[in-house]
């Protein structure tokens, strides 16, 4: 420390010096001391004539790890007590740093002004104070001036600039960059301001503080602005009155309003909306004006005038998060008082051009709601595409999902949109339709022309009269809704023409007219369930052509319906019912318009959808025709309409196959692994078969039966199968039971393989308790016809009792029979025709007996014609023929030429006597002509003497004149000729008599002259 001083009178009255120290601490016993790392300067003090001055002057401090450097101030006091001083340089935060151990405890108001923290520097500053302080003046220059925000006082920095003020009033001139404002108590961060230029005058009068400005300009970092301001502060604590104009521009993203909004002093409410409301956007003007008491901010229930007005271009304004932005928009932005207007002239949203709305929040800080009122206009597809991205979405997406519109239209907006979601939304949307354009997408279905009126709310859409054309005709509709679903309701006319063209799968060959309808379109909003479309109509003006229940003229009614099924599957369900007698369930290839699958059934049953491709058909009818079913499903048109059938049901009590009654009939097919595989029931078989896709070649029908009732078929024409022999499918047969006229034969087996030129019947087994009869035919194609040829066997025990079940005869009993035949005729195997049989047969008969001679048993042996001459040699044998004629064999053989059987070694081994027989029997004429020889045997002498022989006589005695008595009784030989129901019996014998035609049949010789 140097000091220097002067003295006058033991008294000092000049002092300076160069102070340099280093952790310095000065204070009271009361109070916060002074601390400084270091501190160096040069101070002067003196006193004149009761005036002191204090000087200092290349002060430089360090404290609190700052360094303030170059302080210089000058201070006087005169003897009034009156203070003025000149500051070149001072650093407030130095000044508040240092005087603090100065200022006397009561100094309060000093205590606040240093809990703000001061900073900046003062330069060129002079100032005076008059000792009351009543009079003061004030003038210099600052620079990088600022405090902390403290209560209401707001946070400045880097405030540059100048000031001349006075007890009675001042200006303070701003020249500042990169300066900063925070109120805390009012905004949410500090705001940049990059330049703040102008002077705000002040004046003190008897009642209040005046404030006023004319041309304060601020630049924040998004916008200018000037200010005009009249503020006036009245001194009895009244509110203060403010009249303020702030014209603003260049304002390049209003996304960066929320930074300017006093969300403080706002309700949150309004705040949360401001802060999502401008997304995007510029403005290139506006103004805000402020005028009126601020006590009676925002001036809602008192005069005064708040009002800020902008115009925003190319903006983005969002103004609910569940409704899609606007963009593009031209808009006049107005807060008036508490309420907030934004009209729009301009934009689009979503594709949907804006021609004018206006968006609004009455009270703006306590509101719940916004509200719009607008105009827009787009294309169709664009307005729906809108309204999915709207709450109105759970309404809008089963249209958008079903329906494609096209065209234009006008939308009037009425809406009421809630801050959140908690709160009730109202919703008022009418969508003007002219000459518009719709495709029903899952049946690509247009409807033109369309006008009228769409009403969308939040929980219901509908429509008043709809006018369009669908299908070539007019038609109206109504859209209404539940809370479930909603409805398009359509009534129209179409034909049945263009009904085919729209829906190919409809086509058919035997409709025709025209149709009324109702049509009803079902939108549910639950995701989860599909939207289903109803065409209904009586068919009155249709005519359907066909020969079963199907049938109607045009005036008749019958009612249709059809039922489709939008839902996510890749075919299109389809559901038709027509009246009682068809039910259909189809899956729709909608992308090839073409049907997939379908079961479709004729009766009371119900139809199920069919998953595989191709077609299942059912038909419960108490009558069906077969063969006409099958011409009309044989179509080639037809059949390229419809899938494959996969599956067939069929349960009818009378099959109608070409004109004749099958009978019943239950039916089942199901196409598998390329073979249909069938059960069957009916009078004619029942069992399982199996049908391969490829009925040629090796292929083989394969039928696996319980019975197969040859008598039921008798009314089949199988006449066709004949020019195509070489074609037929190949066939398998394995049935428990063969029936024919009610009998079971045994079980049947039948192979059969191809021939080059036919079809071989490789094996073909009838098998019983009795025994088998065993066989293979061919058969084969010839120039003009085909041929059968069959080789086989019999071999069965009670051969009478088959032939007694077959309704043949029951004058054969027991019977051991074989039988071997070798033949054919011209014809298929079902054209069996005597006259064209051709072969050879021998048979076998052994230990039977014939109980009785009946026209049944020329039947029983029709080649041999036995019925005849047995019933005439019964006028000779009568003892034998009706106590029966037990016989130990029967044998022959006979050759068959174009229907005539010859034999010449048919031979009766009976108990009595020997029967041989040889001639012809025409199978044609039904004639016979034979010889017979009977040879009594000598071990049967005495029954021939007596019974025999009596009861010969007898017999011949009631049907023989007299003339014949005696040849009767000693004839041997006889002649059998005629129609087998009268053939006349000649005696050949001589006039030897009985006995010696007897004898000599004994001995053989009669044989040999007749086989002569």
């Amino acid at each position: 420390m140097r000091i220097w001083s002067q003295w006058r009178d033991s008294m000092p009255y000049q002092v300076s010096g160069y102070l340099q120290g280093q952790q310095i601490k000065l204070g009271r016993q009361q109070g916060k001391p002074l601390q400084l790392d270091t501190f160096e300067g040069n101070l002067a003090w003196t006193e004149q004539n009761g005036r002191q001055r204090w000087s200092a002057y290349d002060v430089n401090v360090f404290a609190n790890h700052q360094r303030w450097r170059d302080a210089e101030l000058y201070l006087q006091q005169d003897a009034q007590g009156n203070l003025s001083g000149v500051i070149k340089q001072l650093n407030l935060q130095a000044l508040m740093h240092l005087i603090p151990p100065f200022l006397p405890a009561e100094q309060t108001d000093w205590a606040k002004w240093l809990s703000l923290n001061p900073r900046g520097t003062l330069r060129d500053l002079s100032f005076y104070a008059e000792s009351n302080q009543q009079r003061y003046a004030l003038n210099g220059h600052f620079s990088q001036l600022g405090n902390d925000a403290q209560g209401d006082v707001p946070e400045l920095q880097e405030l540059s600039g100048s000031i001349i003020a006075g007890d009675q009033g001042g200006q303070l001139i701003f020249d500042s960059t990169n300066a900063k404002f925070n109120a805390p108590q009012m905004f949410r961060n500090s705001l940049d301001v990059p330049r703040l230029q102008g002077r705000i005058n002040w004046r003190q009068t008897d009642t209040d503080w005046q404030i006023a400005s004319e041309n304060l300009q601020l630049d924040s970092a998004a916008f200018h602005t000037q200010t005009y301001l009249q503020l006036s502060i009245p001194k009895n604590n009244d509110s203060a009155v403010i009249d303020m104009r702030t014209r603003f521009d260049n304002f390049k993203d209003i996304s960066n309003v929320p930074q300017y909004l006093p969300a403080k002093i706002m309700g949150k409410d309004a705040v949360a909306w401001l802060d999502d409301a401008f997304i995007g956007g510029h403005i290139d003007k506006g103004e805000m004006r402020l005028n009126g008491r601020l006590a009676d901010f925002p001036f809602t229930n008192g005069p005064g005038l708040f009002e800020v007005v902008f115009e925003i271009d190319d903006g983005e304004i969002q103004f609910n998060a569940l409704w899609p932005h606007l963009r593009a928009v031209h808009a006049d932005v107005q807060f008036l008082g508490a309420d907030l207007n934004v009209a729009i002239s301009g934009g689009h949203s979503e594709n949907v051009d804006i021609n004018q709305a206006v968006v609004s929040i009455p009270d703006l800080a306590n509101s719940d709601y916004v509200y719009v009122l607008g105009q827009v206009q787009s294309k169709l597809p664009h307005s729906l595409q809108y309204l999915q991205k709207t709450p109105l979405r759970a309404k809008i997406d089963p249209l958008a999902k079903v329906l494609a519109p096209d065209g234009h239209t006008q939308v009037d907006l009425d809406l009421k949109i809630a801050y959140y979601e908690t709160l009730p939304t109202t919703v008022k949307v009418d969508a003007h339709l002219d000459k518009a354009r719709l495709l029903v997408k899952p049946v690509d279905l247009a409807v033109n022309d369309i006008s009228g009126v769409l009403h969308f709310t939040e929980d219901r859409v509908s429509s008043n009269r709809l006018e369009g054309n669908t299908l070539g005709y007019p038609i109206h509709a109504i859209l209404q809704s539940d809370a479930s679903a909603t409805q398009i309701l359509i009534d129209g006319t179409t034909d049945i023409q263009r009904l085919e063209k729209q829906f190919s799968f409809l086509k058919n060959q035997v409709a025709d007219g025209s149709l009324n309808y109702q049509t009803v379109l079902t939108l549910p909003y639950d995701a989860v369930k599909p939207s289903t479309l109803s065409i209904n109509s009586n068919l009155q003006g249709v005519t359907i052509n066909t020969q079963d229940a199907l049938a109607k003229s045009a005036e008749q009614e019958q009612a249709l319906n059809l039922s489709f099924i939008f839902n996510n599957s890749p075919y299109l369900p389809l559901k038709i019912t027509y009246g009682k007698e068809l039910n259909a369930a189809l899956l729709i290839d909608g992308k090839q318009n073409q049907l997939h699958s379908g079961h479709i059934v004729f009766g009371r049953n119900s139809a199920d959808f069919y998953e595989p491709a191709g077609l299942k058909l059912e038909i419960n009818q108490p009558q069906f025709k077969l063969s006409d079913a099958l011409a009309a499903f044989s179509d080639n048109e037809t059949q390229q309409l419809l899938p494959a059938l996969k599956e067939v049901i069929l349960d009818t009590e009378q099959l109608i196959w070409q004109g004749q009654n099958i009978g019943a009939l239950k039916c089942r097919m199901q196409h598998i692994n390329q073979a249909w595989q069938a059960t069957l029931d009916s009078a004619m078989a029942r069992g399982k078969l199996t049908i391969p896709d490829q009925r040629g070649g090796t292929n083989i029908i394969k039928l696996q039966m319980d019975y197969l009732n040859l008598s039921a078929m008798d009314n089949l024409n199988f006449d066709a199968a004949e020019e195509v022999v070489t074609d037929l499918p190949l066939i398998d047969i394995d049935s428990k039971q063969l029936l024919w006229r009610g009998v079971d034969l045994g079980s049947l087996k039948l192979n059969t393989e191809r021939l080059i030129n036919g079809i071989h019947f490789k094996h073909v087994q009838l098998a019983s308790v009795a025994g088998t009869i065993d066989f293979s035919a061919d058969w084969i194609k010839l120039v003009g016809g085909s041929s059968t040829q069959l080789t086989g066997k019999l071999n069965m025990n009670g051969f009478g009792l088959f032939l007694s079940q077959l309704g043949f005869t029951d004058d054969l009993r027991g019977t051991h029979a074989e039988i071997n035949f070798n033949g054919g005729w011209r014809g298929a195997p079902q054209q069996f025709s005597a006259a064209n049989l051709t072969g050879q047969m021998q048979l076998k008969f052994s230990d039977g007996r014939i109980s009785s001679i009946e026209p049944g048993f020329g039947r029983l042996l029709g080649l041999i014609a036995m019925e005849q001459w047995a019933k005439r040699l019964s006028l000779d044998f009568t003892d034998v023929y009706r106590q029966g004629l037990a016989f130990d064999q029967i044998t022959g053989d006979f050759k068959i030429s174009n229907g005539l059987a010859y034999t010449d070694n048919l031979l009766i081994d009976a108990v009595s006597a020997k029967l041989s027989i040889a001639g012809t029997a025409d199978l044609v004429k039904k004639t016979i002509d034979h010889r017979v020889a009977v040879v009594p045997k000598s071990s049967g002498a005495v029954p021939i003497a007596g019974t025999i022989v009596g009861g010969i006589a007898a017999v011949i005695t009631q049907v023989v004149t007299d003339d014949y008595k005696e040849g009767y009784f000693f004839g041997s030989q006889y002649k059998l000729a005629g129609p087998w129901g009268n053939v006349e019996v000649t005696p050949l014998h001589d006039q030897d008599g009985l006995v010696q035609k007897a004898w000599r049949g004994l001995t053989g010789g009669w044989l040999e002259s007749l086989s002569k």
